[in-house]
């Protein structure tokens, strides 16, 4: 049995340096809206705001070699902003 050993974080404690964030961020930002929608609530800009401060933070700690799909990793993470 082998052990699987952490991924090593970079010296700013995140996975991912900024730029990387920057484009998975960019690249992912309709997630927020699809997300606000399903949640069947009143979508304002504020809403939008929280949504995408839970997508900034899903984009620096995401690990892709774990094997899971961006868009599974962070709309727990989108839905959880929104509702706080």
């Amino acid at each position: 049995m082998t052990e699987q050993s952490e991924p090593v974080k970079k010296p700013n404690g995140y996975r991912r340096s900024r730029e990387e964030a920057e484009r998975l961020f960019l690249d992912n930002m309709g997630l927020v809206r699809y997300v606000a929608n399903l949640m069947a609530i009143n979508v304002t800009e504020d809403t939008i705001q929280d949504g995408y401060i839970g997508l900034w933070k899903a984009a620096l700690v995401f690990d892709d070699s774990r094997g899971a799909v961006f868009a599974t990793f962070a709309v727990p993470v989108i839905r959880n902003a929104i509702r706080s």
